[in-house]
Protein backbone atom coordinates (compact mmCIF):
# COMPACT_ATOMS: atom_id res chain seq x y z
CA UNK A 1 0.00 0.00 0.00
CA UNK A 2 1.27 3.55 -1.22
CA UNK A 3 -0.18 6.26 1.26
CA UNK A 4 0.95 10.18 0.23
CA UNK A 5 0.14 12.24 3.05
CA UNK A 6 0.81 16.29 2.73
CA UNK A 7 -0.29 19.68 3.95
CA UNK A 8 1.43 23.11 4.35
CA UNK A 9 0.14 24.64 7.84
CA UNK A 10 1.13 25.10 11.35
CA UNK A 11 2.97 22.54 13.30
CA UNK A 12 0.14 21.69 15.16
CA UNK A 13 -1.21 20.21 11.67
CA UNK A 14 1.96 18.37 10.67
CA UNK A 15 2.38 16.62 14.41
CA UNK A 16 -0.45 14.12 13.73
CA UNK A 17 0.19 13.85 10.28
CA UNK A 18 3.78 12.34 11.55
CA UNK A 19 1.74 10.44 13.93
CA UNK A 20 -0.50 8.74 10.95
CA UNK A 21 2.18 8.49 8.97
CA UNK A 22 4.32 6.22 11.82
CA UNK A 23 1.41 4.16 12.59
CA UNK A 24 0.85 3.27 8.42
CA UNK A 25 4.55 3.03 8.52
CA UNK A 26 4.37 0.16 11.38
CA UNK A 27 1.18 -1.68 9.13
CA UNK A 28 3.64 -2.17 6.67
CA UNK A 29 2.60 0.75 3.99
CA UNK A 30 5.20 3.27 1.61
CA UNK A 31 4.45 6.59 3.08
CA UNK A 32 5.47 9.79 1.88
CA UNK A 33 4.90 13.22 3.55
CA UNK A 34 4.98 16.49 1.28
CA UNK A 35 5.35 19.29 3.87
CA UNK A 36 7.06 22.90 3.66
CA UNK A 37 10.54 22.46 4.24
CA UNK A 38 10.64 23.84 7.79
CA UNK A 39 8.92 20.56 8.98
CA UNK A 40 12.06 18.64 8.14
CA UNK A 41 13.59 18.54 11.28
CA UNK A 42 10.06 17.18 12.93
CA UNK A 43 9.54 14.49 10.52
CA UNK A 44 13.51 13.20 10.75
CA UNK A 45 12.67 12.77 14.48
CA UNK A 46 10.07 10.08 13.91
CA UNK A 47 12.34 8.99 10.83
CA UNK A 48 10.06 10.38 7.85
CA UNK A 49 11.85 11.88 5.00
CA UNK A 50 10.75 15.22 4.18
CA UNK A 51 9.39 15.37 0.78
CA UNK A 52 9.13 19.08 -0.65
CA UNK A 53 5.45 20.38 -1.97
CA UNK A 54 4.97 19.56 -5.05
CA UNK A 55 8.11 17.87 -6.12
CA UNK A 56 7.36 14.30 -5.40
CA UNK A 57 5.19 12.26 -7.09
CA UNK A 58 4.15 8.11 -7.59
CA UNK A 59 5.83 6.63 -10.34
CA UNK A 60 3.58 6.64 -13.76
CA UNK A 61 1.88 3.62 -15.01
CA UNK A 62 2.30 3.14 -18.33
CA UNK A 63 -0.57 3.27 -20.99
CA UNK A 64 -1.45 0.35 -23.00
CA UNK A 65 -3.01 -0.35 -26.00
CA UNK A 66 -5.83 -3.09 -26.80
CA UNK A 67 -7.25 -4.63 -29.36
CA UNK A 68 -10.20 -3.38 -30.24
CA UNK A 69 -13.27 -6.04 -30.69
CA UNK A 70 -14.21 -6.91 -33.87
CA UNK A 71 -11.92 -4.74 -35.51
CA UNK A 72 -8.44 -5.50 -34.62
CA UNK A 73 -7.06 -2.29 -34.80
CA UNK A 74 -5.25 -0.67 -31.95
CA UNK A 75 -7.02 1.15 -28.81
CA UNK A 76 -5.00 3.07 -25.82
CA UNK A 77 -6.06 2.18 -22.49
CA UNK A 78 -5.51 4.43 -20.07
CA UNK A 79 -6.49 3.90 -16.15
CA UNK A 80 -8.39 7.61 -15.78
CA UNK A 81 -10.39 8.59 -18.85
CA UNK A 82 -11.27 12.69 -17.93
CA UNK A 83 -14.04 13.97 -20.24
CA UNK A 84 -13.22 17.87 -20.56
CA UNK A 85 -10.74 19.86 -19.93
CA UNK A 86 -11.55 22.78 -18.32
CA UNK A 87 -10.93 24.07 -14.94
CA UNK A 88 -12.07 20.89 -12.93
CA UNK A 89 -10.55 18.08 -15.49
CA UNK A 90 -7.00 20.22 -15.46
CA UNK A 91 -6.92 20.02 -11.82
CA UNK A 92 -8.06 16.19 -11.74
CA UNK A 93 -5.35 15.20 -14.01
CA UNK A 94 -3.10 17.30 -12.33
CA UNK A 95 -3.50 15.10 -9.24
CA UNK A 96 -4.08 11.96 -10.68
CA UNK A 97 -0.55 11.89 -12.23
CA UNK A 98 0.73 13.29 -9.16
CA UNK A 99 -0.49 9.76 -7.41
CA UNK A 100 1.07 7.58 -10.56
CA UNK A 101 -2.18 7.50 -11.88
CA UNK A 102 -2.19 6.81 -15.84
CA UNK A 103 -5.03 9.58 -16.80
CA UNK A 104 -5.94 11.67 -20.09
CA UNK A 105 -7.92 14.15 -21.02
CA UNK A 106 -10.42 14.21 -24.06
CA UNK A 107 -10.91 18.22 -24.93
CA UNK A 108 -12.92 19.61 -27.80
CA UNK A 109 -11.18 23.05 -27.84
CA UNK A 110 -7.71 22.81 -30.15
CA UNK A 111 -6.50 25.03 -27.25
CA UNK A 112 -7.46 26.65 -23.56
CA UNK A 113 -8.12 29.59 -25.13
CA UNK A 114 -11.53 30.57 -24.06
CA UNK A 115 -14.82 33.54 -25.96
CA UNK A 116 -15.00 36.05 -23.68
CA UNK A 117 -14.19 36.05 -20.03
CA UNK A 118 -15.77 33.81 -17.76
CA UNK A 119 -14.51 33.03 -13.97
CA UNK A 120 -12.91 36.32 -12.62
CA UNK A 121 -10.36 34.43 -9.76
CA UNK A 122 -10.01 32.04 -7.09
CA UNK A 123 -10.03 32.21 -3.51
CA UNK A 124 -7.89 31.60 -0.18
CA UNK A 125 -8.87 27.83 -0.30
CA UNK A 126 -8.44 27.46 -4.00
CA UNK A 127 -5.00 29.19 -3.98
CA UNK A 128 -4.06 26.89 -0.64
CA UNK A 129 -4.73 23.91 -2.38
CA UNK A 130 -2.67 24.93 -5.57
CA UNK A 131 0.12 25.64 -2.93
CA UNK A 132 0.26 22.45 -1.71
CA UNK A 133 1.04 21.17 -5.51
CA UNK A 134 3.84 23.67 -5.59
CA UNK A 135 1.97 25.96 -8.10
CA UNK A 136 0.46 28.36 -6.52
CA UNK A 137 3.49 31.11 -7.58
CA UNK A 138 2.43 30.93 -11.02
CA UNK A 139 -1.31 31.94 -10.39
CA UNK A 140 -0.30 34.63 -7.85
CA UNK A 141 2.25 36.09 -10.17
CA UNK A 142 -0.51 37.08 -13.15
CA UNK A 143 -2.94 37.94 -10.59
CA UNK A 144 -4.11 40.79 -8.21
CA UNK A 145 -4.42 39.72 -4.26
CA UNK A 146 -7.53 41.03 -3.12
CA UNK A 147 -10.09 40.61 -0.20
CA UNK A 148 -13.26 39.05 -1.83
CA UNK A 149 -14.50 36.60 0.70
CA UNK A 150 -18.30 37.35 2.12
CA UNK A 151 -21.21 35.38 3.67
CA UNK A 152 -24.90 36.02 2.48
CA UNK A 153 -23.71 39.23 0.89
CA UNK A 154 -22.14 40.87 3.91
CA UNK A 155 -18.35 41.22 2.56
CA UNK A 156 -15.12 39.47 5.19
CA UNK A 157 -12.00 40.33 5.69
CA UNK A 158 -9.85 37.46 5.81
CA UNK A 159 -6.31 39.43 6.12
CA UNK A 160 -5.63 38.02 9.68
CA UNK A 161 -6.44 34.42 9.21
CA UNK A 162 -3.74 32.25 9.75
CA UNK A 163 -2.89 31.19 6.26
CA UNK A 164 -0.30 31.83 4.10
CA UNK A 165 -3.05 33.21 1.50
CA UNK A 166 -5.47 34.96 3.71
CA UNK A 167 -6.74 36.48 0.25
CA UNK A 168 -8.97 36.04 -3.13
CA UNK A 169 -6.74 36.37 -6.26
CA UNK A 170 -8.19 38.41 -9.51
CA UNK A 171 -7.10 36.52 -12.77
CA UNK A 172 -9.16 35.21 -15.27
CA UNK A 173 -10.39 31.58 -16.69
CA UNK A 174 -8.05 32.00 -20.00
CA UNK A 175 -5.03 32.41 -17.88
CA UNK A 176 -6.23 30.02 -14.52
CA UNK A 177 -6.45 27.24 -17.23
CA UNK A 178 -3.50 28.21 -19.83
CA UNK A 179 -1.45 28.34 -16.43
CA UNK A 180 -3.08 24.58 -15.08
CA UNK A 181 -2.54 22.97 -18.64
CA UNK A 182 0.95 24.08 -18.76
CA UNK A 183 1.37 21.86 -15.17
CA UNK A 184 -0.54 19.39 -16.31
CA UNK A 185 2.37 19.12 -19.36
CA UNK A 186 4.91 18.70 -17.73
CA UNK A 187 3.21 15.87 -15.55
CA UNK A 188 2.91 13.95 -19.03
CA UNK A 189 -0.82 13.88 -19.25
CA UNK A 190 -1.83 13.25 -22.62
CA UNK A 191 -4.52 15.51 -24.14
CA UNK A 192 -6.95 14.43 -26.95
CA UNK A 193 -7.96 18.23 -28.59
CA UNK A 194 -10.41 18.57 -31.21
CA UNK A 195 -12.31 15.39 -29.91
CA UNK A 196 -15.47 15.00 -28.00
CA UNK A 197 -17.11 12.26 -25.53
CA UNK A 198 -20.06 10.94 -27.32
CA UNK A 199 -20.54 7.25 -25.93
CA UNK A 200 -19.69 4.98 -23.61
CA UNK A 201 -20.18 1.11 -23.04
CA UNK A 202 -19.48 -0.32 -19.78
CA UNK A 203 -18.31 -3.59 -18.91
CA UNK A 204 -17.12 -5.89 -16.47
CA UNK A 205 -13.42 -4.23 -16.57
CA UNK A 206 -13.93 -0.89 -17.43
CA UNK A 207 -15.51 1.18 -19.65
CA UNK A 208 -15.44 2.02 -23.59
CA UNK A 209 -15.37 5.94 -24.24
CA UNK A 210 -16.58 6.54 -27.91
CA UNK A 211 -15.07 9.31 -29.66
CA UNK A 212 -15.68 12.44 -31.78
CA UNK A 213 -13.49 11.01 -34.78
CA UNK A 214 -14.64 7.74 -34.72
CA UNK A 215 -11.91 6.41 -32.51
CA UNK A 216 -12.51 4.87 -29.24
CA UNK A 217 -10.79 4.61 -25.36
CA UNK A 218 -10.58 2.16 -23.05
CA UNK A 219 -10.24 2.79 -19.11
CA UNK A 220 -10.66 1.30 -16.14
CA UNK A 221 -12.79 4.84 -15.10
CA UNK A 222 -13.97 7.42 -17.00
CA UNK A 223 -15.06 10.77 -15.18
CA UNK A 224 -17.67 13.16 -16.71
CA UNK A 225 -16.05 16.61 -16.41
CA UNK A 226 -18.24 17.86 -18.86
CA UNK A 227 -20.20 20.99 -17.00
CA UNK A 228 -23.66 21.16 -16.27
CA UNK A 229 -25.25 19.32 -19.50
CA UNK A 230 -22.48 16.51 -18.88
CA UNK A 231 -22.82 13.76 -21.41
CA UNK A 232 -21.14 11.40 -19.36
CA UNK A 233 -23.41 11.94 -16.63
CA UNK A 234 -26.37 10.77 -18.27
CA UNK A 235 -25.22 8.43 -20.32
CA UNK A 236 -24.42 6.86 -17.04
CA UNK A 237 -27.86 7.48 -15.67
CA UNK A 238 -26.70 10.05 -12.82
CA UNK A 239 -29.66 12.35 -12.24
CA UNK A 240 -28.74 15.95 -11.39
CA UNK A 241 -32.34 17.17 -9.50
CA UNK A 242 -32.64 20.87 -8.30
CA UNK A 243 -34.60 24.34 -8.44
CA UNK A 244 -34.79 26.71 -10.60
CA UNK A 245 -32.92 29.97 -10.34
CA UNK A 246 -33.06 32.48 -8.32
CA UNK A 247 -30.70 34.85 -9.41
CA UNK A 248 -28.75 35.58 -12.75
CA UNK A 249 -25.55 36.83 -13.87
CA UNK A 250 -24.68 38.88 -16.88
CA UNK A 251 -20.48 39.08 -17.63
CA UNK A 252 -19.56 41.96 -19.73
CA UNK A 253 -15.79 42.52 -21.10
CA UNK A 254 -16.20 46.53 -22.23
CA UNK A 255 -13.83 49.49 -23.09
CA UNK A 256 -14.38 52.80 -20.81
CA UNK A 257 -12.90 56.86 -20.97
CA UNK A 258 -12.23 56.63 -17.42
CA UNK A 259 -11.02 53.75 -14.83
CA UNK A 260 -13.74 53.37 -12.48
CA UNK A 261 -13.25 51.89 -8.64
CA UNK A 262 -12.44 48.29 -9.01
CA UNK A 263 -14.18 46.25 -6.65
CA UNK A 264 -17.67 44.70 -5.61
CA UNK A 265 -20.38 47.27 -4.96
CA UNK A 266 -24.44 47.13 -4.13
CA UNK A 267 -26.68 49.61 -5.64
CA UNK A 268 -30.68 49.44 -6.09
CA UNK A 269 -30.27 47.59 -9.38
CA UNK A 270 -28.53 44.84 -7.81
CA UNK A 271 -24.64 43.50 -7.03
CA UNK A 272 -21.66 44.76 -9.44
CA UNK A 273 -18.28 43.81 -9.55
CA UNK A 274 -15.83 45.54 -11.78
CA UNK A 275 -12.21 44.35 -12.61
CA UNK A 276 -9.75 44.14 -15.51
CA UNK A 277 -9.29 41.89 -17.92
CA UNK A 278 -5.30 41.99 -17.63
CA UNK A 279 -3.13 42.90 -14.37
Amino acid sequence: MRVSLSTYGSRGDVEPIAGLAVQLRALGAEVRVCAPPDFAELLARVGLPLVPIGVWRWPRQRRTETACPGTGSRMAEHMVVLAGGGPTGLMLAGELALAGVDVAIVERRASQDLPGSRAGGLHSRTIEVLDQRGVADRFLSEGQVAQVAGFAGTPLDISDFPTRHPYGLALVQNHIERILAGWVDELSVPIYREREVTGLAQHDAGVVVELSDGTSLRAQYLVGCDGGRSLVRKAAGIEFPGWDPTTSSLIAEVEMTEEPELGIRRTPSGMHALGKVEY
